[in-house]
């Protein structure tokens, strides 16, 4: 029976690009021993994913081994940036052909067919070295300062993991409080400010959508995202200088090893190409689920959402069997799978899913009100009492400053509602996951792994976060 890792959780209810993930022989171009299996699972548009244990680990080996020997880590990023943008190009102007010419059930299949052949590109250059690598290097982190107390280790994590070079989502967020000051000093309907939000806009308007939108951002709702932040303090990070002059403090007191300075290193930059892969595919998503897949469902008058869970196959018979069509759409909608045992994903639904996933060892989590503890790791220390707020996504305009933030797993445009929050809780991650890192650099309290905490909490449940101890307490649930 396979041993299997969840490695992502998150609202992601579309079939692009999943399908895309091992679409490209992963086994020979990193020389595996073993075949990477992959299972994406969604119950209502709430993705799982699972990775085989054996080939993970033993790619995550391969890749650490690999960047370990890298003279230049920028170099990796680098390939990885010049590829996926290069995708990105290429799909958007698919894309805005597919726009001009009208929408066909025809035109679309050539174009996600175009999706299936380029994303893999991204998997290869970007996403698969982060993501298989965290399961790895923490523990080579922990083994390496394994002779060190706790309390330093938790200072030398912090010191150690703030990269100095802003993410796109960083460099997002400095760009609209400069349209935010601006604002305050011109007042919002000056011709400079409206400029600004244009171009802000044009730079910026796929930032939301994320796997499946449905928002994306225009001068509207720019503006009234200005306006809506005229209250809020925007809180700077450290300079780069301060930044590596604190680096090199830590390295010189607690005498560091050339290859724990590596793996930090190796940590910032993965950190950043997770951020890069953020954007890549934000914009890949908006261009195949926002524009090509919503014009094909208003052209054959179904759902923008029902329609985000086809494929290839499902779509050649939509013209000669449109309900059936739906019908499997609507099937999709409430839960379905993509195993992928081999190159070719097969999709299951219904009573198929439980069945199939049992025989490779998956048991589907289940909410259980009867829970009154989870446990996880301790990104950073501290005991607090809270609200508890479950986030899908980041992009939310009522969070409340003190709220606990519940998620899959955090992302770079997580990090305002981050400073907002009072501590936060996570399924996926360990020490050197987002999160982790994010609630050192702020001071917050952080548990990770806990793999099922946006199933088990509610919006509203009072909670009490020991992340000294790595537990979270339930200490009254919402009301319904």
């Amino acid at each position: 029976m396979k041993k299997w890792i969840i490695t992502r959780t998150r609202y992601a209810p579309c079939y692009w690009p999943f399908q895309t993930y091992f679409g490209w022989d992963v086994k020979d171009y990193w020389g595996m021993k073993n075949t990477p299996c992959c299972i994406h699972v969604w119950e209502k548009g709430n993705f799982t994913a699972y990775l085989e244990e054996t080939a993970t680990l033993e790619l995550g080996h391969l890749i650490l081994n690999r960047l370990m020997e890298s003279k230049d880590l920028s170099l990796i990023r680098a390939k990885g940036l010049e590829s996926g943008n290069q995708v990105v190009t290429e799909l958007r102007n698919l894309a805005e052909k597919y726009v001009a010419n009208g929408p066909s059930i025809s035109k679309t299949i050539a174009y996600l067919e175009k999706v299936a052949e380029l994303y893999p590109i991204i998997q290869r250059d970007n996403m698969h070295f982060w993501l298989h690598l965290g399961f790895v290097l923490e523990p080579e982190i922990r083994t390496k300062l394994s002779d060190i107390s706790p309390d330093s280790i938790n200072r030398i994590l912090k010191d150690m993991s703030v990269n100095e070079e802003k993410s796109y989502s960083a460099k997002e967020e400095d760009s609209f409080f400069e349209i935010v000051d601006k604002a305050k000093d011109e007042g919002i309907e000056s011709a400079s400010v409206k400029k600004a939000i244009q171009k802000f806009t044009n730079q910026y308007f796929w930032f939301p959508y994320e796997y499946a939108g449905p928002n994306s951002w225009d001068t509207t709702a720019v503006t009234a995202r200005v306006k809506n932040s005229f209250s809020i303090t925007h809180h700077k990070p450290p300079a780069s200088s301060e930044i590596i002059s604190i680096r090199e403090k830590c390295i010189r007191e607690f005498n560091l090893s050339q290859k724990v300075v590596k793996l930090f290193e190796i940590m910032r930059t993965m950190s950043l190409m997770q951020d890069d892969r953020k954007m890549m595919n934000s914009q890949i998503c908006y261009y195949t689920n926002g524009v090509v897949l919503k014009m094909l469902a208003n052209e054959l008058g179904i759902s923008e959402r029902l329609i985000l869970y086809t494929d290839i196959p499902l779509l050649r018979f939509a013209e000669s069997n449109k309900d059936k069509f739906i019908a499997e759409l609507t099937k999709r909608a409430e839960a379905y799978a993509i195993v992928q045992i081999t190159k070719n994903p097969v999709v299951i639904t219904g009573k198929e899913i439980e069945r199939q996933l049992g025989e490779l060892g998956i048991i589907i989590e289940i909410e259980n009100t009867d829970v009154k503890e989870l446990s996880g790791s301790s990104g950073y220390k501290g005991i607090i009492t809270g609200r508890v707020r479950v986030l899908a996504t980041s992009h939310v305009t009522d969070f409340q400053e003190g709220d606990i933030i519940v998620t899959g797993m955090t992302t770079p445009d997580f990090v305002p509602l981050i400073r907002k929050a009072s501590a936060i809780i996570a399924n996926e991650g360990g020490i050197t996951c987002h999160a982790a890192i994010v609630a050192r650099e702020l001071k917050k309290p952080c548990i990770v792994g806990t793999k099922i905490a946006t199933k088990i909490l509610h919006d509203g449940d009072l909670v009490e976060v020991d992340a000294d101890k790595g537990v979270v307490r339930i200490l009254e649930r919402a009301k319904k």
